[in-house]
């Protein structure tokens, strides 16, 4: 069945967001000391990677997302809390959907569910002893897995027969607290993962590629959005209750160089309709090897971007 239904937390605005992806190293007090200064300073959102083990560097500090995300939920009182992106390498759906439903109740309503399919390369397949599917059985996986979660966030009971998942009266209690459901981010860029954003997703994110240009990174955004939306409109469902957003750093340029660098690359993306940002934020000394990821390095550059770069960007897309 499709998800036609969409929580009110996904509807577009015209406002720009813009969310901080913390990665969960180097520990609890660092990482609590900064979400609680992003909360402050008025971000939209927090989002943890949710890996097994740093993709870059499997043998650095690395704590697992879900347990992270529920003290990030506790220890916050505004500010939405989500992963980017949860895959289903080691995780159930249907426990996948229990702890989103419980991580929604600890944030009393605050719960962004990102998902993706994940890559064969990920590390967490031999880590954890899964089997590197196919693409073609990963796609599949993650479809039959959406379709449990959002069944089961929604409903009280639910009963699931597909190729490779089954439940059987899985009992959803307490509820959600997001009616008729937290609202669902799924990360795609191929074209059968756009196809399912298209048809169950509130909010569709797309990262990009370190080989990219910015020129031919807009022109693949603008090309998976044409999808995206041909799928929305085969659903049934408005194109436009899908929020578009981007997970920043994967780029040549140095986007947080200075606020002209900043709002030029940003702008295409603006015009093309996208409507929310999350940035990357750890300090150079967190960990030993570093990866080839543009981020906000220091709180210095935190403050900068919350108090001057941002606001500077809303205003000028006013216009646009």
């Amino acid at each position: 069945m499709h998800d036609l239904l969409i929580s009110p937390h996904a509807l577009p605005e015209r406002r720009l967001r813009f969310g901080v992806w913390v990665p969960p190293f180097p520990g609890w007090p660092t990482i609590q000391k900064r979400v609680r200064m992003i909360e402050e300073l008025g971000f939209d959102s927090i989002w943890i990677a949710d890996h097994f083990a740093n993709p870059f560097n499997t043998r650095t500090a690395w704590m697992e997302a879900w347990s992270l995300l529920a003290g990030i939920a506790a220890c916050t009182n505004r500010i939405r809390v989500g992963t980017l992106v949860s895959t289903l390498i080691y995780r159930n759906p249907a426990l996948l959907a229990k702890q989103a439903m419980t991580i929604d109740n600890i944030s009393r309503g605050r719960l962004t569910l990102g998902l993706g399919a994940g890559v064969r390369a990920d590390p967490a397949h031999r880590m954890t002893g899964v089997p590197a599917w196919e693409n073609r059985e990963r796609v599949a996986r993650f479809e039959e897995g959406v379709q449990i979660i959002c069944q089961m966030l929604r409903e009280e009971e639910t009963t699931f027969d597909g190729e490779y998942y089954q439940v059987a009266g899985a009992v959803m209690l307490p509820r959600c607290v997001q009616r008729p459901r937290p609202p669902l981010l799924i990360g795609a860029d191929g074209r059968r993962m756009l196809s399912i954003a298209g048809r169950f997703a509130d909010a569709w994110n797309m990262l990009g590629k370190l080989s990219y240009s910015h020129t031919e990174f807009v022109q693949k955004a603008a090309e998976a959005m044409h999808v995206l939306t041909y799928s929305a409109k085969v659903a049934g469902r408005d194109p436009q209750k899908v929020r578009r957003s981007l997970c920043l750093g994967w780029t040549r340029e140095d986007i947080y160089a200075g606020l002209a660098a900043f709002r030029d690359y940003l702008s295409p993306f603006i015009e093309l309709g996208f409507t929310e940002f999350m940035l990357g934020y750890w300090h150079e000394s967190d960990i030993d090897q570093q990866a080839p990821i543009k981020h906000l390095p220091d709180e210095e550059r935190l403050i900068w971007m919350a108090k001057v770069a941002i606001p500077s960007l809303r205003s000028i897309a006013q216009t646009m």
